[in-house]
């Protein structure tokens, strides 16, 4: 007979207890084995978990009927009602007689009262065992588990056959039940154990208690199980979709978002939002996970260590995480000054000791010189995996399940049970970033500042960051959800669908085939910014709803150690939460169902940007048998080349290009290239510091330093630059804890015009691991900076292997000599030790960050006898005596320096200059937190005067003064549209019309500017063709364009008449100054159509109708044509503009066809601030309009000036007082337009008519285009025919004419004689009869007739080949159908007043609504004005 086998290894420790064998004494013909306590049962293997169990370890109870011959649903009936009654319980005795009351848990406990086993432990222990046996896992204490002592019993269990563990298990545990407290009956053992054995006992009672306190909320130990069990009923199900939704509808949707990629500005602007809140950020790591998968193990004791330690591109994976940090800390001090340490919170799980691995690298790295106070750890508890068949918990050693994470969803809870929310308040900090461990890539650029920055600046609770998804790739995705509760409320939001749960949801894989809508969701990142006082309400919650997204992955087969220590694999899961499906919680409800774009009113959010830039992890071990890099180190390092070729390649760089993965299964990289991310972050910036040169293939180039300049180098090899202090340097607290002081003295690296030649990494050696970066290099140029050193290189051939090492408080500098070259080293002066010799300054401007590199001087210039300063070859050059040194010394400030600068008191000694410069002194303070030589530095700069005697000459006909205010004026006409009508048309519209509006402003602006000085400037302005046209020409030659401007066909009367117009400036002003009046016409013939006409039509259209139209009117009228010698007065464009624009705008308004007719019902401004941020941009730049139309700063000038000014405030006034009298309150809408009105109702006349007079008008452009607009139109059945979106013919067409009438009647003798060629023009108030209110209606309407008659022609042609307006199914879209854009807006489109669904009147018998017409609904809601009304 075999021998017995020994126990296995985690059981010898029990063997020198164990009694002699005998079998336990037997009642009712069965064995009694434990009065409390049993021993545990084999965990089924895949050929053993149908096996029926046979107990030989009876009870004195009736056999209790398995899982597997129970439906689940009754098994969770019971369970339910047993939590039930747990909940009912108010104190813990309550509740152990609430258990007691089971018959599960009185069978197996039957005799353990009264001094027994149970009377050893703690109440609260005895409760958690009880609960354990109540859930249906007694096996766990070995009830079911059959004795034998065959010899063959381990190869039984791994064959399928029952029984398993034999003697040495049934007396190790005999040892064990009784070490753990004395109980009668037969086996008492009376020896004490060691603390080893009882041990296991506690860590069971531990695992117990993890389980109860972590999901109380679900009703503890009974909760969870229950939980398992439906979910795995759940994945059993034939029919499983939405089987959890109590929803009338649900559907998903691709989530819009901004766009970091596209929007590049507003992505700027919102990482700068990010960078600024930083001091309210703080940042949220899960990195709990083992690297099981990586093969990450200890080299000396084989122990699995976590992810976080993965060694990958020379640090770990958790150091990689900090740096990211710690640079973005960094960028906060360069812009803002001040020093900035983000709290960390991070959660570890107790599984393989990840929690001790994290702690042990956080004090070996002196927790990254960020104080300990500034980290908070939390550790995640383990819960059972549960088997798939049957819900048992699976076992591993001795009394122990298996257990594994719970799912980093169980962060929001854990860290509201830990006071990690109430730990980050402490350090003011309102919102969070969240980001995994092993996504290399996640702070790239400026995603997660983006990402943050609009989540703190609007006000979200939730935003994800993501990108394009990989179909197949094991990620899943986020979605925009859309639900209908049974109360009829609609609820949106965005959240996340892992990809175990697309089967659930009724979503599936793409295929070539199937085409599934999943291929265009986004991937889900795991990548999060969230609000903290929101997830802590949803973490502090009592509910399911704090572990969100609660899944359970039964696809995997579960790998575990049996309690035999053998390897075993089962199909199984457990209850796992998922992090990002907070967002679940953050759902917005309406009444109605809303119209796509409800993303930008969501308390959620999304931001994407390239995959390369947002997510590529190390998850797994890459193996010889693979085919592809997907989640494996070598992948990710693919990634991050690609990354650093695409950045590079924008600063002018040569590198090599990055291929598909798959051309690297089996091939070395093109290139190592490893950047470190204080740098920048941002590539914007990176690239500033990075200019020209080349990187050949087969390169590496490491750089580890803030500090940086690289321009025109070459690299042919290994360039690897080490700094002590990257960032800053560390000093000891007052807990002698060693903290990074960011900016103070840094080590510096300046390369320029410098050539690296050396043979570089050996890529055939066998033991080079990339991803690693552990490389064997047969040359390399190494750059170690110590402390604060500084290196410099200029113009220079660095060809072999070379080591410069720095020491600290030095400065190295390399220059050429002859054939090869020398090295200086210098030390760095005293005072420059914290700041350095040089330094980047990082400025913001406007939504960017700009760099200029400051050259610091350590010296001061006295002003003694005399100081000489001289201008040589464009560089300033001063100078100036050195007292720490006693010698004069001459050096050059670069123009890049930009210290804040202040004028001080000229020496008393002038300076000596040359003819035509000027000399000014000024003082250079430093820059804060940086000390010069001394307090300052005071030098005398010479700057050329702007016309210096050794220039060119300047042109006697020049009048300085004249040219600046031209081109003044013609830049406060070009401001009116943009970005004064982008803005007003953008706002005025409803929203998803905003991106149309202000583009179709936008495009008429750019391509009106090309056909201009192409043609249309002299067809308007040039010499006579016919008497209503110029001739074409071109703009462009210099020649042309430095002439002095003149007006040829202006000459009237010939000899002895009026001359031609020559303003003393060059005709590049004039043709800018026009130019500028072009483009406001075309823009305002734009409101017409606006909401409809096709972009493609309107780009068409706008240099056609520049040529054939607008030129006509500005030659007649202006140029010299046959209206200008008639004497018709137009002083700035009411005719040529206003009246252009406005018949032209009905008349293609007409042609185009209308709006939708809800657009027409329901057209409310989407941002009525903007609105009237617009029209003030477009009151204010006004006075360039009419301000600029003398071509002269002159007396006529600054009458016209004011007179725009009084005229438009009168026409408001009158206007608004029309709207109060009429509808009982004024109208913003109908004030802008009043003001519209007066500004071009005085046009015509503004330099012509006194001040008395621009009231006069004022009053008539508020109230007589207001009974237009207000009364005739509704009664005209060509005006309600023709859809003029924004009343331009009212606004511009009626007040333009006005306009022109009354300066025919009010234009002064004296103010005609300045500005009309005719003698003796004078207006019919002051004697002139009617002829010149003829002329100006003659002049009227010929502009009529033309614009008619040529805007009709055009859409004609134009139609004949492109649609003039937009399908009705795009028009229903708006934005996203025309542009594939959408705008956010502080308003909506309107729906949500939408009178159709809300009571405006209540009537009618049962409450029914009466709903009238769409005029009165809308007269209901004190709705009015024309963009409304039309």
């Amino acid at each position: 007979m075999a021998s017995r086998p020994a126990p296995p290894p985690h059981l010898r420790l029990l063997s020198p207890l164990l009694p002699p064998l005998c079998p336990p004494r037997r009642r009712r013909g069965r064995t009694r084995l434990l009065s409390a306590l049993s021993s545990p049962s084999p965990s089924p293997s895949p050929s053993s978990r149908s096996q029926q169990r046979v107990s030989t370890a009876s009870l004195d109870r009736g056999p209790s009927p398995s899982l597997e011959q129970q439906p689940l649903a009754s098994e969770v009936a019971r369970l339910s009602a047993a939590r039930a009654r747990l909940r009912a319980a108010r104190s813990l005795d309550d509740k152990l007689r609430a258990l007691d009351a089971e018959p599960r848990v009185a069978a197996f406990f039957s005799d353990a009262s009264g001094g027994g086993f149970l009377g050893g432990i703690e109440p609260r222990e005895t409760y958690l065992l009880k609960c354990l046996v109540a859930a249906g896992q007694d096996h766990v204490l070995g009830a079911e588990l059959g004795w034998a002592s065959d010899t063959h019993d381990h190869e039984r269990h791994l064959n399928g056959g029952g029984g398993g563990g034999g003697s040495a298990l049934r007396e190790a545990l005999y040892s064990l039940a009784g070490l753990v407290g004395k109980w009668s009956g037969e086996g008492v053992v009376e020896d004490v154990a060691r603390s080893g054995e009882t041990e296991l006992l506690r860590q069971l009672l531990k695992f117990l208690g993890d389980i109860e306190e972590f999901y109380d909320c679900i009703g503890g130990i009974i909760g969870y199980q229950i939980t398992a069990l439906e979910l795995i009923s759940a994945s059993k199900s034939k029919d499983s979709k939405y089987w959890h939704s109590q929803d009338k509808f649900i559907g998903f949707h691709v989530p819009t978002g901004v766009n970091l990629l596209e929007d590049t500005e507003y992505a700027s602007q919102a990482a700068l939002w990010g960078i600024e809140g930083l001091p309210e950020l703080g940042e949220i790591y899960p990195i709990g996970g083992a690297g099981d998968r990586l093969g990450l193990v200890d080299s000396d004791t084989g122990e699995s260590l976590p992810a976080a330690l993965l060694p990958y591109c020379g640090r770990s994976l958790l150091e990689g995480l900090m740096r990211d940090l710690q640079a973005r800390e960094f960028l906060h001090f360069k812009i803002f000054g001040k020093q900035c340490i983000t709290p960390v919170a991070i959660m570890t799980s107790s599984v393989k000791n990840n929690h001790e691995h994290i702690v042990a690298i956080c004090e070996r790295l002196e927790w990254f010189g960020r104080g300990r106070e500034n980290f908070r750890l939390f550790e995640q508890p383990l819960v059972p995996v549960v088997n798939a068949e049957d819900g048992d918990w699976l076992i591993g050693k001795s009394l122990l399940p298996v257990g594994k994470p719970g799912g980093h969803g169980a962060i929001w809870k854990l860290a509201c049970d830990r006071g990690v929310f109430e730990w980050l308040y402490r350090h003011g900090r309102k919102g969070a970033t969240v980001r995994q461990v092993s996504n290399v890539v996640a702070a790239t650029d400026l995603t997660l500042m983006a990402l943050a920055g609009i989540g703190m600046r609007h006000n979200k609770k939730l935003g994800f960051a993501s990108c394009e998804r990989r179909p197949g790739a094991t990620e899943g995705v986020n979605v925009l959800i859309e639900k209908q509760n049974l109360d009829g409320l609609w609820a949106y939001g965005i959240t996340c669908i892992e990809y175990t749960e697309f089967e659930r949801y009724g979503i599936s894989e793409p295929t070539a085939t199937n085409g599934s809508l999943q291929a265009s969701y986004p991937a889900n990142t795991n990548i999060m910014y969230v609000d903290l006082q929101a997830v802590e309400e949803v973490g502090s919650r009592r509910n399911a709803s704090c572990l969100p997204g609660m899944v359970m992955n039964l696809k995997k087969a579960i790998s575990y150690v049996d309690h035999l220590g053998f390897e075993c694999s089962a199909a199984g899961g457990r209850l796992e939460c998922t992090m990002q499906n907070i967002a679940d919680n953050f759902m917005n409800t309406y009444s109605y169902r809303c119209s796509k774009a409800i993303e930008s009113e969501l308390d959620t959010f999304i931001v994407y940007n390239e995959r390369k830039k947002v997510t590529s992890s190390a998850k797994r071990k890459l193996k010889p048998e693979d085919r592809s890099l997907h989640q494996t180190p070598e992948g990710s390092l693919l990634d991050i080349m690609r990354n650093a070729h695409d950045l590079l390649s924008s600063c002018s760089i040569e590198v090599p290009k990055v291929k598909d993965n798959n051309e690297y299964l089996c091939s070395e990289l093109p290139f190592l290239i490893f950047l470190h991310p204080a740098l920048g972050p941002f590539w914007d910036i990176i690239k500033q510091k990075f200019v020209g040169g080349s990187i050949s293939k087969g390169s590496e180039l490491q750089i580890e330093v803030a500090e940086f300049v690289w321009k025109d180098v070459e690299l042919d090899g290994s360039l690897i630059i080490l700094a002590d202090n990257i960032m800053g340097s560390t000093k000891r607290n007052t807990h002698g804890e060693q903290i990074l002081h960011y900016g103070a003295r840094c080590g510096r690296c300046k390369l320029q015009s410098v050539k690296i030649v050396n043979d570089g990494i050996s890529w055939d050696s066998p033991s080079n691991v990339y991803w690693k970066h552990d490389v064997e290099r047969s040359e390399s140029l190494k750059i170690i900076l110590h402390g604060n050193a500084e290196f410099e290189a200029k113009d220079v051939l660095l060809k072999g292997n070379y080591m410069f090492e720095v020491p600290d408080g030095h400065r190295m500098r390399i220059i050429q000599d002859g054939s090869g070259f020398a090295v200086k080293l210098d030390p760095i002066s005293k005072e420059m030790m914290d700041s350095g010799s040089w330094y980047w300054e990082y400025m913001v401007d406007g939504a960017y960050v700009k760099l200029n590199l400051v050259e610091l001087i350590c010296c001061v210039m006295t002003l003694e006898d005399h100081t000489v300063s001289a201008q040589l070859g464009g560089s300033l050059t001063v100078l100036f005596t050195c007292p720490t040194y006693g010698a004069p010394e001459c050096t050059t400030l670069y123009s890049s320096v930009n210290a804040p600068i202040k004028r001080a008191r000229a020496a008393s000694t002038p300076a000596k200059q040359r003819p035509g410069h000027q000399t000014k002194f000024i003082r250079v303070s430093p820059p804060p937190g940086h000390r010069h030589a001394c307090s300052s530095l005071e030098m005398a700069a010479a700057a050329i005067g702007a016309y210096g005697a050794d220039l060119p000459a300047v042109p006697e006909w020049l009048n300085k003064g004249d040219n600046a205010w031209q081109l003044t004026a013609a830049t406060f006409v070009g401001i009116q549209s943009m970005p004064g009508l982008v803005v007003l048309y953008g706002s005025i519209v409803k929203k998803k019309w905003a991106v149309n509006s202000a583009f179709m402003a936008l495009y008429a602006y750019a391509s009106s500017l090309l056909v201009w000085v192409l043609v249309g400037f002299r067809m308007a302005f040039g010499e006579r063709l016919l008497p209503f046209w110029g001739k074409a020409g071109v703009a462009l030659s210099q020649g042309y364009l430095t002439g002095r401007a003149r007006l040829s066909a202006t000459a009237h009367g010939g000899e002895g008449g009026t001359p031609a117009a020559e303003p003393f400036y060059p005709e590049a002003t004039l043709v800018l100054f026009q130019f500028e009046f072009a483009a406001i016409t075309l823009i305002l013939l734009a409101g017409s159509v606006l909401g409809r006409m096709n972009i493609k039509a309107w780009m068409a259209f706008t240099p056609l109708w520049l040529l054939l139209s607008y030129t006509v009117g500005a030659f007649s009228l202006w140029g010299g044509g046959f209206l200008y010698h008639w004497g018709v007065i137009d002083y700035s464009g009411g005719y040529v503009i206003h009246l252009s624009s406005g018949i032209a705008g009905f008349t293609a308004a007409y042609w185009v066809g209308p709006r939708l007719k809800s657009d027409r019902e329901r057209f409310s401004p989407n941002n009525i601030l903007l609105m009237i941020a617009g029209g003030g941009l477009l009151w204010m730049g006004w006075a360039g309009f009419n301000g600029g139309a003398p071509y002269a700063a002159n007396i006529t000038a600054s009458i016209a000036v004011l007179n725009t000014n009084v005229s438009a405030a009168t026409s408001l006034l009158t206007w608004t007082c029309l709207d109060v009298i009429f509808f009982g309150k004024p109208s913003v809408i109908g004030a802008v337009q009043g003001m519209m009105t007066g500004l071009v109702c005085i046009t015509p006349g503004a330099g012509l008519v006194q001040t008395w007079a621009a009231v006069i008008m004022g009053m008539c452009a508020g109230s007589v285009p207001w009974f237009t607009m207000m009364i005739l139109h509704k009664k005209s059945t060509l005006l309600m025919k023709v859809d003029d979106t924004l009343a331009v013919f009212h606004t511009h067409a009626v007040a333009g004419l006005l306009g022109g009438v009354l300066t025919g009647l009010l234009a002064t003798p004296e103010l005609m004689a300045m500005e009309s060629p005719v003698p003796g023009s004078k207006g019919t108030f002051y004697g002139g009869g009617i002829g010149q209110v003829g002329k100006q209606l003659a002049g009227a309407a010929f502009v009529i007739a033309w614009n008619l008659v040529v805007t009709t022609l055009i859409l004609f042609g134009i139609g004949l080949f492109i649609p003039l307006r937009m399908p009705d199914d795009q028009l229903m879209i708006g934005d996203d159908a025309a542009h594939g854009e959408e705008a956010y807006a502080l308003w909506g489109d309107g729906e949500k007043f939408d009178a159709t669904r809300h009571d405006v009147s209540r009537g009618g018998a049962g409450g029914e609504r009466e709903m009238g017409t769409a005029e009165q609904r809308l007269a209901g809601m004190g709705a009015r004005g024309v963009t409304i009304q039309l």
